[in-house]
């Protein structure tokens, strides 16, 4: 799974809990989570258009997936 299609998913998850929400405030918490994490996917695909049009996209990549590493959520990149 790429990074920009799990920021997607995250975001229909908070949209999808927002829905069944009935704790005062907690559906408009959910749905703002979920535009901030469509705010992310978007600035990821901007990053990556940028990226691939210079020398730099590689050495991007790679520190993406050790960071990724560190923190546990690794993404198959040949996937999708």
């Amino acid at each position: 799974m790429k990074p920009v299609d799990y920021y997607h998913q995250r975001a229909e998850e908070c949209l999808r809990l927002a829905c069944g929400a009935t704790a005062p405030g907690e559906q408009e918490v959910m749905r703002e989570l979920a535009v901030r994490w469509i705010r992310l996917a978007e600035r990821a695909e901007q990053k990556i258009a940028e990226m691939r049009r210079g020398d730099d996209y590689v050495a991007w990549l790679a520190s993406h997936r050790s960071d990724r590493k560190r923190a546990g959520l690794e993404f198959d990149q040949g996937a999708g």
